[in-house]
């Protein structure tokens, strides 16, 4: 298996214990999804976090052919990588906020959504003349080219 799908059976294997360990007695209102919303998946989270343990996956996770225990220092360089990328997500999950924000701010009738998610781009965009961020839009690589086509980034 690879890491993520390591992560993702611990995280499922959390909501299964949510769920047995809620059963029939007197918290089975608070088992499974029977509860507030942003719970149901706080004991899937805590299990997911076995997935990063030295600990627990040194017994079991072992190379396929040699059957050597998986390395301490692969453990940490994975759990040094965790966070790669973590701020440019949260920038990317902003801006979709921002444009349901906005959407939901506009009368439907007069919501030309192309030009305001153009608008929000452009408004978004940091200086060109800022060295340590990139104003280039995530629809165009280092080398100028395009990873979209015209009907999913717009014309350009």
């Amino acid at each position: 298996m690879e890491h993520g799908d390591v992560v993702t059976m611990f995280h499922e294997f959390g909501h299964l214990m949510h769920h047995v360990l809620g059963g029939d007695q007197r918290w089975v209102t608070q088992s499974g999804v029977a509860t507030e919303h942003d719970f149901v998946e706080a004991p899937s989270q805590m299990f997911e976090e076995w997935g990063w343990s030295y600990e627990t996956l040194s017994r079991f996770a072992k190379h396929h052919a040699t059957g050597a225990v998986i390395p301490k220092e692969l453990v940490d360089k994975l759990a040094k990588s965790r966070t790669f990328g973590v701020g440019t997500w949260a920038v990317q999950q902003m801006f979709y906020a921002a444009i349901a924000l906005r959407f939901h701010q506009v009368d439907p009738a007069k919501l030309d959504q192309l030009a305001t998610v153009k608008q929000l781009q452009g408004s978004t965009r940091r200086s060109p003349t800022s060295r340590a961020r990139s104003s280039t839009p995530r629809s165009v690589t280092s080398s100028g080219t395009r990873r979209c086509t015209t009907r999913t980034c717009g014309p350009s």
